[in-house]
């Protein structure tokens, strides 16, 4: 059985239906992982109201990617939560009422051909495009169609990070910030970020790494600071360009 490209595997499916009310309990393999859920919906409103309760563990991010877009540019294990609800009998109807929470955490994987820092960006160490991450995980809230989250984080050998988002599900774009701190470098260098889901382009925000730096000067003194301080000088000629 497959779906949208995703192959599924020992697919367990339990309906009951009572009083204009039917409920999919349901269970699959997915990615070397499993899926197992919950579907409510309830026939006699209208529009079409369902709740989807769902819960996934051990699916391989890298091949499910690649089903879905094309490309694995994000290696791992996935497990995660979500409780929703939409209405509506169409993707169309469905989206722009989407309201719920979702968890998910990524374990043990890789980012592969992501470069997130500029290799011009002077003072910075370098960051390579492929990196190891030991967890990638938050959580998201939706309300009609937009979700939102504050809790992103990851944690890699190569760098720490954090990250805010914005996910607006009918018109398939994401925006969002994030502070990335490289291994060995003094600044939290930020980023911002934005676009369709399929182009996401993002950008040093060159003027708050430049207040970052001078907090660093101020407060670090010693290697640190001149190190900051060399960094401030780099960011205040990409500035002058």
């Amino acid at each position: 059985l497959r779906a949208k490209n995703i192959p599924m595997s020992a697919v367990q499916v339990q309906a009951v239906s009572q009083k204009g009310e039917c409920t999919l309990d349901l269970s699959m393999n997915i990615f070397s992982g499993t899926a197992t859920g919950k579907v409510q919906a309830k026939a006699k409103s209208q529009p079409l109201q369902t709740r989807v309760v769902k819960n996934f563990s051990g699916i391989q991010a890298g091949p499910l990617l690649q089903a879905l877009t094309g490309s694995q540019k994000l290696t791992g294990t996935l497990g995660g939560t979500a409780d929703v609800t939409v209405q509506g009998a169409s993707w169309e109807e469905m989206a722009p009422t989407l309201a719920g929470r979702a968890q998910v955490a990524l374990t043990g994987g890789q980012v592969q051909g992501v470069r997130l820092l500029p290799q011009s960006l002077a003072g910075v160490n370098p960051l390579s495009d492929t990196f190891a991450v030991e967890r990638l995980g938050g959580s998201m809230r939706f309300t009609r169609g937009v979700g939102t989250s504050n809790d992103i984080a990851l944690a890699s050998p190569a760098l720490q990070a954090t990250a805010t988002a914005i996910v607006d599900v009918p018109r398939s774009t994401v925006s969002g910030t994030a502070n990335l701190r490289v291994a060995g470098a003094p600044p939290t260098v930020p980023l911002v970020y934005s676009g369709p889901f399929e182009a996401i382009a993002y950008r040093v925000d060159m003027e708050q790494l430049a207040r970052n730096l001078a907090q660093g000067v101020l407060s670090s003194p010693g290697s640190i600071g001149r190190e900051a301080g060399n960094l401030l000088r780099g960011v205040g000629d990409a500035l002058r360009r």
